[in-house]
């Protein structure tokens, strides 16, 4: 809902000052950003972000992968409108392998997350996890 003109001269100065705040303190950064954001994912770099978990379906998931794999690490954003309540185990499997080939590597690189609300099928919720664990190469199970 602003312009990333508007954006980088509003905001970013303001995130820069957090991350190095959150980076002095010896943690990391994670943000979470809903909306169509392609066009300031390399200023969240710029600033220092180490984690960003943005809507993926607001974007092409092959473009967003390839501003970010390697460069950032993404906390995924399983479909949680179509594919986690309404597809089929499979569906979901197939889904959570894409971002897994997409975002991961095998210095990590990838946050398995998903939303799982009351309209999520038991079956489906341990599809993904269970797809985190089978397609992540560095999967470990906490």
């Amino acid at each position: 809902m602003i312009h990333p003109r508007q954006w980088r001269r509003l905001f970013k100065p303001a995130y820069k000052k957090i991350a190095d705040l959150v980076h002095s303190a010896g943690k990391k950064f994670h943000f979470h950003s809903d909306g169509y954001t392609m066009d300031i994912i390399d200023n969240y770099i710029e600033v220092g972000i180490d984690s960003l978990n943005p809507q993926f379906s607001c974007m092409p998931l092959e473009q967003l992968a390839a501003k970010c794999r390697g460069r950032i690490c993404i906390a995924s954003d399983i479909d949680r409108q179509h594919v986690l309540p309404f597809g089929t185990p499979e569906d979901v499997r197939q889904y959570v392998r894409r971002v897994c080939e997409l975002f991961a590597t095998p210095a990590g690189g990838l946050i398995g997350h998903g939303e799982v609300g009351p309209d999520v099928r038991p079956e489906n919720a341990e599809a993904m996890l269970q797809a985190f664990i089978d397609f992540s190469p560095r999967a470990t199970t906490q």
